[in-house]
Order: structure tokens, then sequence, then C-alpha cells
């Protein structure tokens, strides 16, 4: 690629993380105002992961994602107004007002479901595989999961499904070492690996540092252009770190929570996915730096115009509760 293609896509990756990182931390900063009254699972620290392989994303990809879903929602480029509007549960919402945080849907963006059910979302995200490659599409099954969905049955009776039919679904695991407060060596056998599980399903699979945006998307854009040409899944695993409490707007030292050790969550700020990107960038062109902060403040006034939408739209009406419970058949005369 030639310099001036190497610095857009650089400056597109900061901008869609940017875009995530604002975008969580207005959240951060209003919860405890009462505006917002769902639980949010906040991805703060993991915004490389989303950006590098949702760069990617054609028009023919479908998107899964879990309870840690808002960089997921951003990266396919779903409204900041919208999703602003489901978090304070208006009808303006991209679902309506009824999901909250955690149930976020926009099937125009190619954005079909996020779930708080852990290692949901891959069942999900097998069977939509499973559609495209019935009806000949080229697309590909895109689905973001945490190390802590390895640990439900449905993941791999899921798994294995798609390598016995091969189904284009690209996994993503967003490996933060925790499940909730549980560390991964508590969960696991010493010795293994995720992807070595993956491997024993005959599953190709790709270990990468989940905090190199860079690295990320060149690696996903290589899976997903073989993907595209064999039908098979993939394993993608992001080595990653949340800043916040595993559900809440704080970090954890403000409840004296002591499950992670006390100079990690140090270490992996220094490692900020976001703070690596802009260094790269000013090597490579100082002159960039007017750039970025210009893009900062267009990226801040469209997080505060956007829960300015929010806090005016209307509330549900009461009359609509029963809608959208049940599947209704239209019958045509």
């Amino acid at each position: 690629m030639g310099v001036l293609v190497v610095m857009n896509l650089l400056i597109d990756l900061l901008e869609s993380m940017l875009r995530m990182r604002y975008f969580e931390e207005h959240v951060s900063k209003v919860y405890s105002d009462g505006i917002i009254r769902t639980p949010v699972h906040l991805g703060i620290g993991q915004e490389a992961v989303a950006a590098g392989v949702l760069l990617n994303k054609t028009t023919m990809d479908v998107v899964f994602s879990h309870h840690r879903c808002h960089n997921h929602f951003i990266g396919c480029g779903g409204s900041l107004k919208r999703l602003a509007a489901e978090l304070l549960g208006k009808s303006d919402g991209v679902s309506g007002g009824r999901g909250g945080s955690v149930h976020l849907v926009d099937k125009d963006k190619g954005f079909l479901g996020t779930s708080a059910i852990m290692g949901e979302s891959v069942s999900l995200a097998v069977g939509a595989g499973f559609g495209l490659k019935h009806l000949n599409k080229k697309g590909v099954s895109i689905v973001f999961f945490g190390d802590g969905a390895m640990d439900e049955g449905a993941v791999w009776e899921s798994a294995n499904f798609a390598a016995i039919h091969h189904v284009p679904v690209l996994f993503v695991c967003e490996n933060n070492d925790y499940s909730a407060e549980s560390v991964k060596e508590l969960r696991m056998l010493p010795g293994t690996t995720y992807t070595s599980r993956f491997d024993s399903l005959g599953i190709q699979t790709l270990n990468i540092d989940g905090n190199n945006v860079l690295d990320v998307y060149q690696a996903t854009k290589k899976v997903l252009t073989e993907m595209r040409n064999t039908n098979n899944p993939f394993y993608i695993e992001c080595n990653t770190y949340r800043w916040k409490e595993h559900v809440g707007p704080n970090e954890d030292s403000f409840r004296n929570r002591n499950y992670r050790k006390s100079d990690e969550l140090e270490y992996w700020k220094e490692r900020c996915p976001i703070k690596q990107l802009i260094s790269t960038i000013i090597e490579k062109d100082s002159g960039e730096l007017e750039k970025i902060r210009s893009l900062e403040m267009i990226i801040e006034g469209e997080i505060n115009e956007a829960f300015f939408f929010a806090e005016k739209s209307n509330f549900p009406n009461p009359d609509t509760l029963t809608k959208n419970l049940f599947y209704e058949e239209i019958h045509e005369n």
C-alpha cells in the first residue's frame, strides 16, 4: 500500500476507536446521574478488536455480539443517537427502548443481535452463517464473545457444527482473562488454551495482540478473504483487557474489589490501543497531530449531540407494552 493509503487506513481505525471510547466514557460519566437505568458492560480498553475486525466488514456480512456490545454496534456504523436513546430506554432507541444496553439490533447495518446469555450469540451466528451458505451468499457471519463464553457447552456444539458443515463463521474471542471476576487460570487446566480447543475441531486458528488495531485489521482482512472462497469457519483470539468493572461505570477500586492484581490495570493502560495508534501515526507524520485533535473534537460533538437527542426523545407508549413479544404471522386474503 502507498503511504497515503496507509495513513488513511490508520486514521479510519483511529476514528472508529475514538468513537467507541468517547461514547462509553460519556456513559461512564453520566451513569451516576440516573438517566441510564439499564446495566452497562463497558468495553473501554478493548476497542482495537471491534475496530480492526469490523473495518473489514462488507454489506454481505452479519454480526453478532454479547453483553459487552457497544463497541461492535458502533464499529458496524450504528447510529450513536439511536444507541444513546436505547440506553435511556427511549422509543427512538435502536431496539425501541425495550432492549437496553445488552439487546441491540440494527438489521440495516447487518448487526443482527446481542445477548446477555453467555455464549448464546455464538449459536445464533452459526445459524446465520448456515443460512448464508445455503442462500449462496458470499457473506460471513462474524461473532464476538469473551473467554467466559468458552465454559458454555453451546459454544462447542455450535463450533463443532460449523466445522462439520463448513459454515462461514468467524469466531472472534476477546480474551481479557476474566469471566466476570473469575480469572482464566481458575477455569482451565494448566497448559491448555482456547486455541487448542478449536484446533481439535479442525478449525483454523490465529492468536493475535488484541491491543494492536493494525495487526487485528490485517489479520482479519486476510482471514475473511480466505473464508469467502472456502466457506470454512475460522477462530481468532485477541488478547486484550477491560479497564472498567465487569458491569458498571467504575473501575474495580471504586468498590474495593481485589480480584485483579493492583498493577494490572496500569500495565494495560500503558498499552492502550488508542494511545499506541496515535504514536504510530505521529511517528509516520507529525503533521497529522492537528488532524487528530480536530477529529477528537468532532467526535466529542457527535457524542454530546447523541445524548441530547436521547434525552429529548420520548419513552415508549405504555399501550405498546405487549407488542413484539411473539411472532405475529400476517395472513393475506
